[in-house]
């Protein structure tokens, strides 16, 4: 009897261990089936950033980490940099920051992560990493790319620009002269735009792509445009207002030329009034933080009671009818 439970104990054991052992290959397999799925998402991935298909491939990349995590750093940053060009920002930045735990000295991965706070809009945060990055070396060239586009991106071209050119007076940087021209945009500068429009020398097809849409963005902002708009304005003491307005500008070399028309209409339950005005504007950048413009314009006002329309004071006068007419000037500089 003895000698048979020794026997069925061994037996107990030795199904227990197998089971163990069983449970353990099973794991094992798993884990290396998901690691397999893994590299063949990650390839595929590879492929296709290699034929510009970059939404795509960030999908790959995505589902690839999502299956296995334990790629080498570099392939990690790699991965995350290609899956933020596809604009899977959030996922990007996940990436990146787990990166950092490990890792939180690797440059490569604080520079890519400042590019990716930059593009969500996050500037002060991608600013506060590029400046750490700066202090141990003030030379560093991506990094003064990166907050160079933050300060663009923040409204402040004019200090971008002192950032772009420290980048170019070294070598002729794509990415930097595009930033330039960009930062000359918003100050509404056509010419200096042009200028550096006309030296952007695209090397791969995302590049080109970059030209395009600079291309349009000078159209949008320095094209002939026709202006028009249309507001109302009512109140409990049954004060109403209807403004028009019909506008242009255009822009003669780095000069902006504007002409408004606005014309309205108001009353109440006891009186109605008018205004017409003819405003023509002439605006020119005349330092980067400057600017300075000149003002011409004509108003009158119709009907003969007192009654505010829009900022214009229209004064009781004799006859119902009678218009009066005012001219104005101005000159203006005011910092942007």
């Amino acid at each position: 009897m003895k000698k048979l439970g020794v026997v069925i104990l061994f037996l107990i054991l030795l199904f227990l261990g197998q089971s163990y052992g069983l449970a353990e290959t099973m794991v094992l397999t798993s884990q290396n089936t998901h690691k397999e799925q893994s590299f063949q998402h990650k390839k595929a991935g590879d492929e296709l950033f290699k034929k510009g298909e970059i939404k795509k491939a960030a999908i790959e990349y995505i589902e690839a980490l999502r299956l296995y995590k334990d790629y080498e750093i570099e392939e990690l940053i790699t991965m995350a940099t290609r899956i933020s060009w596809g604009g899977k920002l959030k996922e990007s930045e996940e990436i990146l920051r787990e990166v950092l735990k490990k890792d939180p000295q690797n440059r490569r991965a604080i520079l890519q992560l400042a590019r990716v706070l930059s593009w969500q809009g996050r500037q002060i945060e991608a600013l506060s990493m590029v400046d750490a990055l700066l202090k141990k070396a003030p030379a560093d060239e991506e990094a003064l790319l990166v907050k160079a586009n933050a300060l663009r991106f923040l409204g402040r071209p004019d200090k971008a620009l002192d950032l772009y050119d420290q980048i170019l007076a070294k070598r002729d940087d794509f990415d930097a002269r595009l930033g330039k021209a960009y930062a000359y945009g918003s100050l509404r500068i056509p010419s200096k735009l042009e200028e550096n429009f006309k030296l952007l020398k695209p090397g791969y097809p995302y590049q080109e792509k970059d030209v395009k849409d600079l291309e349009l963005y000078k159209k949008s902002i320095f094209n002939p445009a026709v202006l028009t708009g249309f507001s109302y304005f009512h109140d409990t003491d049954e004060n109403e207002v209807y403004t028009y307005r019909l506008g242009f500008e255009t822009y003669l070399k780095d000069f902006r030329v504007a002409g408004n028309y606005i014309y309205r209409e108001g009353s109440d339950n006891l009186r109605t009034s008018y205004s017409d005005e003819l405003i023509f504007e002439v605006g020119k950048r005349l330092t980067h933080p400057l600017w300075g413009s000149v003002s011409l314009g004509f108003s009158q006002g119709g009907k003969d009671k007192t009654f505010v329309i829009g900022g214009t004071l229209v004064k009781r006068i004799v006859s119902p009818y009678k218009i009066s007419l005012q001219t104005f000037a101005s000159i203006r500089i005011k910092q942007t």
